[in-house]
């Protein structure tokens, strides 16, 4: 396999190594899956705790603009990126020594600390724009969470390295490390009796910046042999990260479209509550298939194509748990929220199917990015996003938010589809280089 630098530099290399390496991370891969697929739980619980903190603590109007400001971030966040992490992801799943991973993560470093105060510049700058059309107040608190608030993406942005460098455990640790700072520090402000919207805003951003610090440090990167290392990291930017990072803006934005057509066309906000309640609830589903499809992304890299007991393990683990919350899970919800959500068990029943679908596609789709597939990996979202838009058009002014449970639920078959004919063009190329091999040495 093609080396990253120049071969006078060997500790950067993808070589035969990491073949037997991944060997040895299959067998486990069960167990790093289960820690991991926990602390999403987990963390998803504390999420919960927090913002139940915080509701306690604010008005509503200051909630509103706390939600107003996370969803900036958010947006401003995304394009930031820039495929650098996703592509230094790539490269770390495919280098043998930690030598070489570290500086690899060095030079991701060397770019993420502009790229941070660009960012920072960015958003302080338009917090004045954004204040005037929006109305929403938040200019002072932009400009002082500017810098700090770049934890955020920059939290994304450690979630490539540490899937590409196989640590599992620190990826445990990034899931629950700002949520547990951020439910600390709102008690500490409970007591001092100095919460506020600018209060919890400055400490939701200082969770993730300190958290995503201390991450960074325990990855030890290194900055000898920089220029390589960086013109390396460039280059499979160029070829993979751009395209897959334009994938997931594409996608993501796709995805986020459904509740403002819904409120569009429709203006029902109990129905938009009860689709958007029931999408958070089944989401552990499909999040069980990706921790799956993380745990094994490093292995991914160097193996032909998807171990078949894998993928039945994956196919029993999302039927078990819709079953699951079919039979179990959904009375058990009712019964505790009692009878004004009667309404929701329809959209549970319904989502169940599309969590399915959207798990199936997990696999697959990791698989074809450890591959370095990075154009056919943005034209499966822009295709998913295209038909994802037009459903939604199409079917929410005649079915309500039902009709885009329907929609989203074509937009993942549309993707799983595609994911899975593209992971056999994949793989079929490789065994047909493989059975080619012996020809041409003859």
């Amino acid at each position: 396999m093609a080396n990253l630098i120049p071969a006078s530099e060997p500790s950067i290399e993808i070589g035969a190594s990491v073949a037997a390496q991944s060997d040895a991370r299959t067998g486990n891969f069960a167990g790093d899956a289960a820690a991991l697929y926990s602390s999403q739980l987990f963390g998803m619980g504390l999420a919960f705790v927090g913002f139940l903190q915080v509701a306690r603590m604010l008005e509503p109007s200051e909630i509103g603009q706390f939600t107003f400001f996370r969803s900036v971030v958010n947006l401003v966040g995304l394009p930031c990126e820039l495929g650098f992490s996703l592509a230094c992801g790539r490269l770390l799943a495919g280098i043998s020594d930690d030598h070489g991973q570290r500086q690899l993560c060095g030079a991701w470093l060397a770019i993420t600390v502009p790229v941070g105060l660009t960012f920072a510049s960015m958003l302080a700058l338009a917090s004045g724009w954004i204040d005037a059309a929006f109305k929403m107040n938040v200019r002072e608190v932009l400009l002082v969470c500017a810098l700090p608030v770049f934890g955020v993406p920059m939290e994304l942005g450690l979630r490539e390295l540490l899937q590409g460098r196989g640590m599992i455990r620190l990826l445990v640790l990034l899931n629950l490390a700002p949520w547990v700072l951020f439910i600390v520090g709102l008690g500490l402000l409970q007591l001092a009796r100095n919460a506020s919207f600018s209060s919890v805003a400055l400490l939701y951003s200082g969770s993730y910046f300190l958290s995503s610090i201390c991450v960074t440090l325990l990855l030890r990167p290194r900055f000898s042999n920089l220029k390589r290392t960086l013109a390396a990291l460039l280059a499979e930017t160029k070829k993979f990260g751009a395209y897959a990072s334009f994938s997931r803006i594409v996608g993501t934005g796709a995805v986020q479209l459904d509740s403002p057509i819904i409120a569009h066309f429709t203006g029902d906000a109990h129905a938009l509550g009860l689709y958007g309640l029931a999408r958070g609830m089944v989401l552990p589903i499909a999040m069980a298939s990706r921790s799956l499809a993380v745990s094994m992304y490093r292995s991914f890299v160097s193996i032909d194509k998807i171990p078949k007991r894998l993928v039945y393990l994956d196919f029993t683990l999302l039927a078990g748990l819709c079953i699951g919350f079919a039979v179990a899970g959904v009375p058990i919800l009712l019964r505790l929220l009692g009878a004004k959500y009667f309404g929701l068990s329809l959209f549970l029943y319904l989502w169940l199917p599309v969590s399915f679908i959207q798990g199936l596609n997990q696999l697959p789709n990791y698989f074809l990015f450890a591959k370095g597939q990075g154009r056919v990996i943005a034209r499966i979202a822009a295709w998913f996003s295209f038909g994802q838009i037009v459903l939604l058009l199409v079917l929410v002014p005649r079915l309500g938010a039902i009709g885009a449970v329907f929609a989203t639920g074509g937009g993942y078959a549309l993707f799983t589809a595609m994911s899975i004919y593209h992971y056999r063009l994949v793989v079929a190329g490789r065994e047909a280089v493989v059975a080619s091999q012996p020809a041409s040495g003859a």
